[in-house]
């Protein structure tokens, strides 16, 4: 097994933020953040004199649910943050039923004020416009983030620090043995001797090893991640969810404590596929 990489990077620059292209994002949200959402969707959309629950009504929609009760009782079902993807054109597209409102009206209240309503009520930041990774790296991720649907995993993790009152906005940052992790369902039943957290990071590493890409790669990905910041943030670890992307957990910014940089078109969806035919799989060779 590789041993820790240890690196030290200069980050410079403070970040760009300008309005994005994206539409769908994906990320998770508990029962306790929905109060949140509500109350800022109140507050962005106040200009157009909505009801409360048109508002919640067209959420639920937008995240892919029929009814907000149904959301609502899939969250508590689960007791655990539901992972979902946000749809900006479907939001839109229930209020403009509800409220009678046509959809040019609601969407120039002001910009992006659905997605803004959402990432700020469960504390996410939506910097893919804004990021400026390279283009090579994008198509890194692109394969990478394939992969790892594909094959199971669940997220690699570049575990480093950049303290805030470093004035010079250094990182010290490395990969390690560990630092990753294998989605449930692909997972094979293991006797409790069995150190699970250990055993699913050497599944996901080989996956790694085998796709071609290195620790090395992850680590200089993070090291570019950093730039998309302003010096003066304090900044954690960066990950690269299977789900969720790539992002960079933090200190609060703009009530947010974690950004995220890149998401791969029908990351989620693609996840999904790739856990229901396991399963089939798995199933049919049970039998």
């Amino acid at each position: 097994m590789m041993q820790p990489l240890l690196m030290r990077v200069s980050i410079i620059g403070k970040v760009k933020r300008f309005s994005k292209g994206y539409v769908m994002f994906v990320t998770s949200i508990s029962t306790s953040q929905m109060k949140t959402v509500k109350s800022n969707l109140l507050h962005f959309g106040r200009g157009l004199n909505l009801k409360s629950s048109h508002l919640t009504e067209a959420f639920a929609r937008s995240v892919g649910f029929n009814t907000q009760a149904a959301l609502l009782d899939d969250l508590q079902k689960a007791n655990a943050p539901k992972v979902v993807e946000f749809d900006n054109e479907r939001f839109f597209e229930r209020l403009s039923e509800l409220s009678g409102l046509p959809d040019a009206t609601l969407k120039t209240s002001q910009p992006h004020w659905p997605e803004r309503a959402f990432t700020r009520g469960i504390a996410v930041n939506d910097l893919r416009g804004s990021s400026q990774l390279s283009d090579p790296t994008k198509e890194r991720l692109e394969g990478l983030f394939e992969m790892m649907a594909a094959k199971g995993v669940g997220f690699y993790q570049a575990k480093g620090s950049r303290p805030a009152y470093d004035p010079d906005g250094l990182w010290f940052g490395s990969y390690s043995s560990g630092a990753s992790g294998m989605r449930r369902v692909f997972l094979p039943p293991t006797p409790d001797m069995w150190d699970t957290k250990s055993w699913t990071s050497l599944l996901a590493e080989d996956a790694l090893e085998d796709s071609s890409f290195t620790y090395r790669e992850l680590v200089g990905i993070a090291m570019e991640a950093r730039d998309a910041f302003s010096k003066d943030l304090e900044l954690h670890d960066v990950v690269f969810s299977a789900v969720e992307g790539l992002y960079v957990n933090h200190a609060e910014d703009e009530g947010c404590v974690r950004s995220v940089l890149f998401q791969r078109a029908g990351q989620l969806s693609q996840v999904e596929a790739a856990d229901r035919a396991h399963r089939v799989k798995s199933r049919a060779n049970a039998a």
